[in-house]
């Protein structure tokens, strides 16, 4: 009769420890972050929700990565890099984007056939529009390294994910 108890309480035993491994090995990898590669970035996904660029225009921040990434100290290292990458990213695209603008702007309003001229209107300058498309040609490359750290980031996290006993929020 004990030989039966005991084989029952071994028995017992050996599927919780395998039923709480599997809910684990599930937890892992439904707390791991997803990355989705699109054409010109990544799409970062949490349980199922993308994971979003909070902040102003100008001053985009990675609040939600923050968070996520709290606990391991070299993710968020790589996250500080992203930030500081996104922010010259979008400095960079905006006065691109306003030496661009500014010359064709000229070009509509010199060709909008106006009788008398415009007081202080210029010419478009070409060189000008020319440098801004440049610049949008070299953000394209910075905002691959801002993907790179972004990704080394999630890399940290993902192999560390149900190693640590963190909280996730």
């Amino acid at each position: 009769m004990r030989k039966i108890i005991t084989l029952a309480t071994l028995l017992t035993l050996t599927n919780v420890i395998t039923l709480s491994t599997v809910v684990a090995q599930e937890k892992s990898e439904c707390d791991s972050i997803i990355v989705e590669k699109v054409k010109l970035g990544n799409i970062y996904t949490y349980q199922g929700k993308t994971i979003d660029i909070q902040g102003s225009t100008f001053f985009p921040k990675l609040t939600e990565f923050r968070k996520l990434l709290a606990a391991y100290p070299d993710a968020i290292f790589h996250v500080k890099k992203a930030e500081a990458t996104l922010q010259i990213v979008v400095i960079m695209a905006s006065f691109g984007g306003f030496t661009i603008g500014q010359a064709i702007s000229r070009v509509i309003i010199a060709n909008i056939g106006l009788k008398e001229p415009i007081t202080g209107f210029k010419k478009p300058n070409w060189t000008l529009a020319l440098a801004g498309a440049a610049i949008l040609v070299l953000v394209i490359k910075v905002g691959q390294r801002f993907d790179k750290h972004l990704e080394k980031a999630v890399d940290i996290y993902n192999s560390n994910v149900g190693k640590t006993s963190s909280p996730t929020p």
